[in-house]
């Protein structure tokens, strides 16, 4: 159906439209054809002020709110792993097994392929947190001792093991709450 010609309510629908860029482009020809040759139609448009055209890149706003969203999870992941790191000699160490499977699943979420790098990081971070505290305990000033080396693996395999437990968790939940694909 090409219509050419729409009545001057039509029009006036229309043209608060066509002024905010949320039109069709045939709804946006009706409307500059109808104007063109009714003059009350004409003055209601012009009405509306200068047209201009919005030249928003959606593409940067979403780019933008996805680096905004991955530095907050980041944050979130390095702040958890650090609390979780800190507590490792204290009472309230047993506090991590919440805390690194929690940190594992928001990796899951935040890096999405790399997540694996995850585990590696406690692992590291842990190993080294636990090695300068362990030096700063006393473990050296009783002489070298290549156990001071050894002793941290244990917590820090706990801890990353702990972590890739919470990317099971988090891939199984992805898993179960997916959308089914129609054929």
């Amino acid at each position: 159906m090409n219509r050419k010609h729409i009545s001057c309510d039509v029009c006036l629908d229309l043209i608060p439209l066509v002024v905010d860029h949320v039109a069709s482009n045939d709804s946006k020809a009706l409307v500059y054809e109808h104007i063109k040759a009714c003059e009350n139609c004409r003055a209601e448009f012009e009405g509306f002020g200068v047209i201009t055209e919005d030249t928003v890149n959606d593409r940067k706003i979403i780019s933008s709110i996805k680096k905004h969203l991955f530095f907050t999870g980041f944050t979130f992941i390095m702040t958890g792993a650090l609390i979780g790191i800190l507590i490792s000699n204290s009472f309230a160490m047993f506090y991590n097994f919440l805390i690194m499977p929690i940190v594992g699943s928001c990796a899951y979420f935040v890096l999405k392929k790399k997540y694996y790098w995850a585990p590696v990081g406690i692992f590291m971070a842990s190993y080294i947190w636990l090695l300068i505290q362990s030096i700063f305990d006393g473990a050296i000033s009783q002489g070298f001792q290549v156990a001071v080396f050894f002793i941290p693996i244990f917590l820090s395999t706990i801890y990353a093991f702990l972590t890739i437990l919470g990317i099971i968790i988090a891939a199984l939940l992805k898993f179960a709450l997916r959308k089914e694909e129609r054929s």
